[in-house]
């Protein structure tokens, strides 16, 4: 008699005993791990035959044809063949650099080339419409000439409210900026403290690393215990 056993679950996530791995079967089909690998002498995870996810895309996708021989009297011998399919659906995943001194056109060009450096400025095809990520990278200084939201409403606009790009999903991460433009309601009771500067830690570090290393080598003193006492004290005042 064959032996089969089939089970969608992952060791690593505690959805599968490991137990059943060391059963005594002439093969052990698994799912629920999207990447095709095979796991033991006689255990494979199929995979998905899609991307599912951004973290997929280096993943070969496909299904497995097994092949399982009886005719030993002692044990069953199987045969694995891969089948690879071709993806259709590309996933796209990038990073742009942003500076200070950045305005909204600027870093909307930079997020375009990535587009048209991976094909994707063609017109919409829902059956090869690809899966975009594209992330921000870089400081937003106090009167930076961008903004996010702007930025980011403008291209869902032309990507996913339009056939000018081949794209079917479309994900802008960005780092936590300030929004200058967002009005907090301070109550009378509220403590508040307002800086000048953003980030007054980082900026006093960058500050003495650049002007007072050499003191801060000749007195053996660090650098970031002098940041935090700094803030603190500006805290207090």
């Amino acid at each position: 008699m064959i032996n089969v056993f089939l089970a969608h679950g992952m060791i690593e996530n505690h959805t599968l005993n490991s137990n059943f791995l060391m059963g005594d079967y002439d093969y052990i089909g698994l799912g629920d791990n999207h990447k095709m690998q095979q796991i033991n002498d006689n255990g494979w995870y199929a995979g998905s035959t899609e991307l599912w996810s951004f973290n997929e895309e280096t993943y070969q996708k496909g299904y497995l044809i097994i092949d399982i021989d009886d005719s030993s009297s002692y044990k069953s011998k199987i045969k694995v063949i891969q089948k690879l399919l071709p993806q259709q659906r590309k996933i796209v995943s990038d990073h742009v650099e942003i500076y200070s001194d950045d305005n909204n056109s600027k870093i909307i060009d930079r997020i375009k080339k990535v587009f048209e450096k991976n094909k994707l400025n063609t017109p919409y095809n829902y059956q090869t419409a690809a899966r975009v990520k594209i992330t921000l990278q870089g400081n937003k200084s106090y009167g930076s000439f961008f903004n996010i939201n702007e930025i980011s409403s403008y291209l869902n606009k032309i990507t996913l409210n339009s056939n000018d790009y081949n794209i079917v999903e479309f994900i802008l991460e960005t780092p936590k900026y300030y929004d200058d433009t967002i009005i907090k309601q301070i109550k009378q009771d509220d403590t508040f403290i307002e800086y000048l500067i953003e980030d007054p830690e980082k900026e006093f570090k960058k500050y003495i690393t650049s002007t007072r290393k050499e003191d801060l080598k000749k007195h053996n003193l660090d650098s970031n215990m002098l940041a935090k006492l700094f803030f603190e004290s500006l805290k207090n005042q």
